[in-house]
């Protein structure tokens, strides 16, 4: 079984795959809208031109993956949140929930709670520590 900390570190790197899933759906996109067909008279080459058929089906194939992985984030993020409900103390379940639910840096949230960086990373392990040890905890297939 997974502690708390790996569990809501999966979390964050699933929303990275989100992300990295966006950003190549994006690139796939520009491709699409670059794809000029061929003139009339043109030599086509058809080993070195992509056709504009293939592209789409790439496009496709990554609009899927992109909503698995989506769905699945969504999935993990609901527990995650049900598990920082958890924790009593207002300022804790802020820290943890931008970090874990909102995929913040420790920067930001400093910034957010208005308190020094290195008072985060306590409150943050004080968190986690309580959320170890919450009986929610064994109800949730982390």
């Amino acid at each position: 079984m997974m502690t708390v900390k790996e569990f809501l570190n999966n979390v964050r790197r699933q929303h990275a795959r989100v992300e990295a899933c966006k950003e190549r759906l994006k690139e796939i996109e520009c491709e699409v809208i670059s794809l000029k067909s061929p003139q009339l008279g043109d030599k086509i080459q058809s080993n070195s031109v992509k056709s504009l058929d293939e592209v789409i089906c790439r496009l496709e194939m990554k609009r899927e993956e992109k909503s698995r992985e989506f769905i699945r984030l969504m999935d993990m993020q609901d527990k995650a949140e049900a598990l920082i409900s958890c924790e009593k103390n207002h300022t804790r379940w802020t820290v943890l929930y931008r970090r874990y639910i909102l995929n913040q840096k420790w920067e930001k949230i400093a910034v957010a709670i208005d308190r020094d960086l290195r008072w985060v990373y306590r409150l943050h392990g004080q968190g986690l520590r309580n959320l170890e040890n919450t009986p929610l905890k064994a109800t949730i297939n982390l």
